[in-house]
């Protein structure tokens, strides 16, 4: 008595997420109290060079 064969059924991949910066957290970079690196490690990104410099302000 053999087993019927199934058809294989690949599982979908999951989607890649894009990571989020909330609104505050974008002012916080344009006023310059947060540096690009610091935003980048906040969503698991790695750091990119010249990233810990704090922009000056604007105003």
């Amino acid at each position: 008595m053999g087993y019927a064969s199934r058809p294989t059924v690949k599982a979908p991949r999951p989607q890649k997420i894009k990571p989020v910066v909330s609104e505050g957290m974008m002012r916080l970079a344009e006023a310059g109290a947060l540096t690009i690196n610091e935003l980048r490690r906040q969503q698991g990104l790695p750091p990119v060079s010249g990233g810990d410099k704090l922009a000056k302000c604007k105003y």
